[in-house]
């Protein structure tokens, strides 16, 4: 985003981000997803291949 000659960024916090790339894996998984019965008898819906990557080196008070 910018305003007039700088450049500004937006502030998300870190759980936002994380929060939404768990969501976003879980709409593809239930759009995309195949069903299948295990051997116990739960069904399940898999798909192959996701991944999920995250930086691991932001700064956070404990």
């Amino acid at each position: 985003m910018k305003v007039g000659s700088k450049q500004t960024r937006m502030i998300v916090p870190v759980e936002d981000v994380f929060k939404e790339r768990c969501l976003k894996s879980f709409r593809q998984i239930l759009k995309k997803g195949t069903t299948k019965i295990d051997r116990t008898g739960v069904r399940t819906i898999q798909v192959f291949g996701i991944q999920n990557r995250y930086k691991l080196t932001f700064k956070t008070e404990i």
